[in-house]
C-alpha cells in the first residue's frame, strides 16, 4: 500500500495508507475517493470524499490493513450504503 499524508478539516496530519476512486450514478459520471487512513488516535478510519475535495463519510475501520480484499470490500460498502446521500450532495453542487 502506498503511503501519502493529507490534511483533513481540523488540520490534523494523517498517514494515508490507500485510497481508491469509483465512479457511481447513472451514468457513473460522480467521482467519489475513499481514503484508508490511520488517525491521530491510532485507529483506521475510512473517509469518502466528493470529487475528493468534499469530505462526505468517515467511519472506524475494524477489518485487516493487509487484506486488500477486505479493504476494497469496505471502501465499496461504505460508498453503496451511502450511494443517496452521496447523489443528493453530488447533485446540489450542480
Amino acid at each position: 500500500m502506498d503511503i501519502s499524508n493529507f490534511v483533513d478539516d481540523k488540520n490534523i496530519i494523517a498517514d494515508v495508507l490507500t485510497e481508491r476512486t469509483f465512479w457511481i450514478g447513472e451514468n457513473l459520471d460522480i467521482e467519489v475517493e475513499v481514503n484508508l487512513y490511520k488517525d491521530n488516535d491510532d485507529t483506521y478510519k475510512l473517509t469518502s470524499w466528493l470529487g475528493g475535495c468534499e469530505e462526505l463519510n468517515t467511519i472506524e475501520y475494524k477489518g485487516s490493513i493487509e487484506n486488500e480484499a477486505e479493504v476494497l470490500s469496505a471502501m465499496e460498502k461504505l460508498i453503496y450504503d451511502n450511494e443517496d446521500y452521496i447523489l443528493d450532495i453530488a447533485s446540489e453542487e450542480e
